[in-house]
């Protein structure tokens, strides 16, 4: 979102975007929440055993064909859900390689390439990385790697941009209006980080 952002103008209103994409966002999130719900209902019902395999990628390749194989027309069926995942790695994959392409493309040395040069290098790398998925192990890889970087990278990130836009931008011109703002930084900056520190530790601890 960072990225795609920077194509607005500087002074352009942002909220009716904000509504957008929350209210977008969320009314999907609703309407899937029938069809995955339905799903497990419909397994627990019946009592398969895939029933308990209904999280994370256990939902798309587990609990849906197994459902899948119980309807009309299951052949059909089979071929929407292959084809709507494939759409959905599309979707993700251009997003991963615009969003890096653009925070690229913004510096002094990624203006030096042409865009579509950079948009093939990173569809390299992807494709690179993407090999050892493809092994015997690369299911339980990808479960591990989803895992982590669904939840705690995601976290981790969070907290770096939290810290970038609220102690790191324009900080220098912040300190020098006055002894005031300088002293006012120092005293928010070591109560909110210590704070989230003794807090992060104390609860991953007694989780």
């Amino acid at each position: 979102m960072t990225s795609y952002g920077s194509y607005n103008p500087v002074r352009k209103p942002i909220i009716m975007d904000n509504m957008v994409i929350a209210l977008g966002n969320s009314s999907l999130s609703f309407v899937a929440g029938f069809a995955v719900w339905s799903v497990v209902g419909y397994l627990q019902s019946i009592d398969s055993i895939a029933k308990s395999k209904t999280s994370s990628i256990g939902l798309a390749f587990i609990a849906y064909p197994t459902a899948i194989d119980n309807m009309d027309l299951p052949n059909l069926w089979a071929i929407i859900l292959g084809l709507t995942l494939f759409l959905l790695g599309i979707d993700s994959a251009f997003s991963f390689v615009e969003a890096a392409s653009t925070v690229i493309s913004d510096t002094q040395w990624g203006q030096r390439y042409p865009r579509m040069f950079i948009a093939f290098g990173l569809c390299v790398f992807g494709w690179i990385l993407a090999i050892p998925f493809c092994t015997n192990w690369g299911f339980i890889l990808f479960d591990v790697v989803d895992h982590y970087m669904g939840n705690s990278l995601l976290i981790l990130i969070g907290i770096m941009q939290c810290a970038g836009c609220g102690w790191g931008f324009d900080v220098a011109n912040t300190i020098e209006k006055s002894p005031g703002h300088k002293k006012a930084i120092y005293v928010n900056t070591i109560a909110f980080w210590t704070i989230l520190a003794v807090m992060g530790i104390v609860f991953v601890a007694i989780e």
